[in-house]
């Protein structure tokens, strides 16, 4: 008998088994292994946000917050109806990131309202004033339809109610410079932050303190009245001098020390440096040159000057040199200026004026990210230098079109009037 005749074939019949039994098989596991991940996921909580750009994805300090929640958090969204496609992406995303919220606590919750959709006997009007007055800030949209131009007030903002207390939340947030499409970016971009700040703020039972400076010819509080009101919402805000007291930054988390004009004593210096050393923040807004339009009201130019802070050894040893000099940079604030008369009246233009830049952060660090464009004036240039165990990130920049002018710095009106040099 030849070779070929003694081969055993399966016949189809037990194939077919065979193959049954291995789909029996794969069917089981893959049914433990779904029990089993539940099991697991019974004792563990973890989400994943399988999306390119992180969507979904919220901090670990906005986690955090929100699991230490012992109370509801009422969040109320004055964005719903019929609106342009770029306000529904906002309402979208706001949804989105309230959900993601009330995945890690079950003490958030929330409503949308069209605050245009009233009920019978109420007037739209007392609507609109009522949530003004709460402090919401509405925006006049102009569309078109098939018909016409159409109009539309939209109330893109949220109230926040946690314990009896409440605070609005601007969701839209309008950037100088951006057009619609990017100020909607930026705001979706924004609202994790923006409703987290709100829950933090009204979550917390004590407000850390926070100190202005007030010494050294330091910005007194009228000048910083706007920046304190805010601070207000977040902290306990003080105004404390130094006075060589070793006690007088007791109980403060932060300090800020706004455009001093003295130089600081050695005493104070050591004050401050033991603050920095136990764990304290400081916010240093400091000039190193003395430049005031002031100067240029009766004549068309003026100096810059260096001013000495008795800050320069200090400041090197966190790493960073303040230098002496002004920038001027193309991309700047636009100011009124007579460019010529007619008759006896003058004739105003606006001219951006070289030594206010203009900065629009592009930084995502948490501190600038989605920020305003920012005006600034009279600005220096900083250098940083190695310091063991400090770490530095740049916030702010020039656009590349800065000239650097080294003091004295000669600040004249009539640079406006000549043609800008990109090779500044």
């Amino acid at each position: 008998m030849s070779e070929n005749n003694n081969q055993v074939k399966v016949l189809p019949e037990k194939k077919h088994r065979s193959t049954r039994r291995n789909n029996i098989i794969q069917l089981v596991s893959s049914l433990l292994i779904v029990v089993a991940l539940n099991i697991i996921s019974s004792f563990v909580f973890t989400r994943f946000d399988l999306t390119a750009e992180k969507r979904y994805s919220i901090s670990k300090a906005t986690k955090k917050m929100i699991r230490e929640l012992d109370d509801i958090v009422f969040v109320q969204v004055y964005l719903e109806g019929e609106f342009p496609a770029g306000f529904k992406r906002l309402r979208n995303a706001t949804r989105e990131i309230l959900d993601e919220f009330r995945a890690y606590s079950n003490n958030i919750q929330y409503e949308f309202i069209n605050p245009s959709d009233v009920e019978k006997g109420t007037n739209v009007e007392e609507t609109y004033r009522m949530l003004v007055e709460k402090g919401l800030s509405p925006t006049n949209v102009q569309f078109r339809t098939e018909d016409a131009n159409s109009q539309q007030i939209i109330f893109p903002a949220a109230i926040v109610t946690y314990k009896g207390r409440e605070r609005p939340v601007q969701l839209l947030k309008d950037q100088l410079g951006m057009g619609a499409e990017s100020v909607i970016n930026n705001s979706i971009q924004s609202l994790e932050f923006n409703l987290a700040a709100a829950i933090n703020g009204l979550s917390k039972a004590i407000k850390p303190k926070i100190a202005f400076i007030d010494s050294y010819g330091c910005l007194d509080k009228n000048q910083v009245l706007d920046i304190s009101l805010e601070l207000s919402d977040f902290y306990n805000v003080l105004r404390v001098p130094l006075n060589h007291q070793l006690n007088s930054l007791e109980g403060v988390k932060t300090i800020i020390i706004a455009k001093p004009q003295q130089a600081f004593e050695e005493k104070d210096k050591f004050i401050i440096d033991q603050f920095i050393m136990n764990g304290g923040n400081v916010l240093w807004l400091i000039d190193p040159v003395f430049a005031s339009m002031d100067s240029l009201q009766d004549t068309n130019e003026t100096l810059g000057v260096s001013q000495y802070l008795n800050l320069d050894d200090m400041l090197f040893k966190y790493g960073v040199r303040l230098n002496s000099n002004l920038l001027m940079d193309i991309k700047a604030v636009p100011i009124p200026i007579t460019t010529g008369y007619a008759g006896n009246r003058p004739q105003i233009s606006l001219l951006p004026w070289y030594f206010f830049p203009m900065v629009t952060p592009i930084s995502s660090h948490m501190v600038v990210k989605n920020l305003n464009a920012i005006k600034t004036e009279f600005v220096s240039s900083i250098d940083t230098v190695r310091a063991d165990g400090v770490t530095k990130t740049m916030l702010l920049h020039t656009s590349p079109y800065t000239r650097v002018v080294r003091t004295p710095a000669h600040i004249s009106l009539d640079v406006m009037k000549r043609q800008p040099d990109e090779r500044l």
